[in-house]
């Protein structure tokens, strides 16, 4: 009853033409309303699954990271092995020149021994 009482109050105070028009406008904004609401539902959507392949990115760069950390790690021992290799490399050439320049030296010795000895025979026996 109340109800019919205001529309029908309405009706008096306000007339027909403007009653349609408004009830247009209100449809009006509802559907837009409706279609914001949509858009805005898509929009969050959207940037939940942006979101996630954020998240999915992180990880993948997270991964990455540690698997060029540890390339680095095997770089840096690779390169602390050859130098250790060029070192002992190094030290083995000095030897072999070391033992070469006393084997030189020791027949160097042995060939004046021997002239010596040589001589001393030859002078044994020309007496």
């Amino acid at each position: 009853e109340r109800l019919a009482g205001l529309e029908a109050t309405l009706r008096a105070s306000v007339p027909e033409a403007e009653l349609a028009d408004q009830l247009q406008r209100t449809k009006e904004a509802r559907a837009e309303h409706a279609q914001a609401t949509a858009c805005a539902q898509e929009a969050g959507k959207e940037m939940e699954a942006l979101r996630v392949k954020i998240q999915e990115a992180e990880c993948l760069l997270k991964d990455r990271e540690s698997a060029l950390v540890e390339r680095e790690k095997e770089v840096s021992n690779l390169h602390d092995t050859f130098s250790q290799q060029q070192a002992d490399h190094a030290r083995a050439l000095s030897m072999q020149e070391q033992q070469k320049t006393e084997m030189e030296n020791a027949c160097a010795l042995a060939s004046a021994e021997q002239q010596q000895l040589e001589a001393e025979l030859r002078g044994t026996l020309t007496e």
